[in-house]
């Protein structure tokens, strides 16, 4: 249960945090290049920008997990 709570609390930062620089955004990406982050949708993102548009304009639910392109986790088993 709290970790839908903290999840949910995220999400509303990230929504407030993207409204407030959303406007930002278009004028720093023709100056500087974004750097890829990772999504909890588990899609790498352009930049923290596209990853705003996604939330605020296609409705999406989802809020940065880190810095840097989505990186799948494998499991190796090791036999004996």
């Amino acid at each position: 249960m709290l970790n839908i709570i903290g999840a949910g609390a995220r999400l509303q930062e990230m929504k407030v945090e993207c409204m407030e620089n959303i406007n930002k955004c278009w004028f720093i990406s023709y100056i500087k290049p974004s750097e890829p982050i990772c999504g909890s949708d588990q899609v790498t993102y352009s930049g923290e920008c596209h990853l705003c548009s996604k939330i605020l304009y296609e409705g999406l639910n989802i809020t940065k997990l880190y810095d840097g392109p989505c990186v799948n986790k494998v499991t190796f088993i090791l036999h004996f």
